[in-house]
């Protein structure tokens, strides 16, 4: 049997158009320098999760080194965790004042087709967010960004077009593509599960409320979103209840580390962040990452993100399931 992830890695080689002039080989994967911040890209050995083979797919990108971005007690960093499209900062475990920008996603043979573009658009976001944003994470750790040059042929004089990237979606002057029908029919899979408590779909807006310890959290998907640096697109943010977690970006910061460490849903993109209320998770996903179904993968990941906090609330029941992707996607879809 191949290789589910280093297909995937393969793919996105091939996709990204990585230079061997300034990229670097490594185990399960490469380092490139599509400008001076280094991106690696990684997958982890295949494991068998019920009736999936699984592979973790990692996007990694150099932030900045020194400091603690856990000590910005006033907020200086909340504008930049809400803007983030499909990264969020995580500290390096081995070296806990270095900083990057991460995401990363389970490949299986069933989801290559639409997974692959998805992560290459986000390691071409992940790298231009990396080189813009450096110099306000620096200023809030108290350290300073992270550039760095190929050991062979240095530092990068022209970036990679790939860079570029943003600025191609944000020109684009189409209609929102994630609007229609495609909001309704993710909403319809909800239907009858338990955990859920309201599901309100308009052509360009999807609504849920999910039950959350004795509580409840609210998800929503607008797709008639505009970013002002990534055009148009769908904003997905889930909002936990005011008082539940600390709704302070050292919180935010910690549930990335989490989401990193502890691998708990389908995928990995966006960022925690401080929200108007209680902590939210935000991503946005632009028109360019549009492919058909993709709303049902969006609600399903971001709900599999809700119910895996849910279980560390006091009075949340203990789980009745065991910790497989499979069967954690077929309780949200009451299969």
């Amino acid at each position: 049997m191949n290789d589910i992830g280093l297909a995937a890695v393969k793919q996105l080689r091939q996709q990204l158009q990585v230079d061997a002039e300034w990229s670097l080989d490594e185990t399960r994967g490469f380092k490139w320098w599509r400008g001076n911040h280094a991106q690696r890209i990684w997958a982890e050995p295949c494991r068998q999760d019920d009736e999936f083979e699984l592979s973790r797919i990692h996007v990694e990108t150099d932030l900045v080194h020194g400091g603690d971005l856990c000590a910005d007690v006033g907020g200086a960093l909340t504008p930049e965790l809400r803007g983030m499209s499909l990264s969020g900062p995580v500290h390096d475990t081995k070296s806990p004042t270095t900083w990057r920008l991460a995401c990363s996603a389970y490949a299986n043979e069933d989801n290559l087709e639409w997974l692959v573009p998805l992560l290459g658009i986000a390691a071409a976001f992940q790298a231009r967010e990396a080189a813009d944003l450096a110099p306000a994470f620096a200023r809030a750790a108290g350290g300073a960004p992270s550039p760095s040059g190929h050991p062979r042929t240095g530092m990068r004089t022209k970036r990679d077009d790939m860079l570029n990237l943003p600025d191609y979606a944000k020109s684009l002057n189409e209609p929102p593509r994630f609007a229609g029908g495609g909001l309704a029919a993710a909403a319809g899979l909800l239907r009858g599960n338990p955990r859920v408590l309201k599901v309100s779909p308009t052509p360009s807006m999807l609504s849920i409320e999910a039950a959350y310890g004795a509580s409840k959290a609210t998800l929503v998907l607008n797709a008639a979103a505009r970013n002002p640096n990534l055009g148009n697109g769908l904003l997905c943010l889930l909002s936990l209840p005011p008082r539940m977690h600390p709704n302070t970006v050292a919180e935010a910061l910690r549930l990335n580390q989490r989401e990193r460490e502890e691998a708990p849903n389908g995928w990995a993109f966006g960022s925690w962040c401080t929200g108007q209320i209680g902590l939210t998770h935000v991503a946005f996903i632009p028109d360019i990452a549009y492919r058909p179904g993709i709303h049902v993968q969006i609600m399903i990941n971001s709900l599999m993100r809700l119910f895996w906090l849910d279980a560390d609330t006091e009075d949340a029941p203990e789980p009745e399931y065991s910790p497989s992707l499979a069967d954690r996607l077929r309780r949200i879809l009451g299969m």
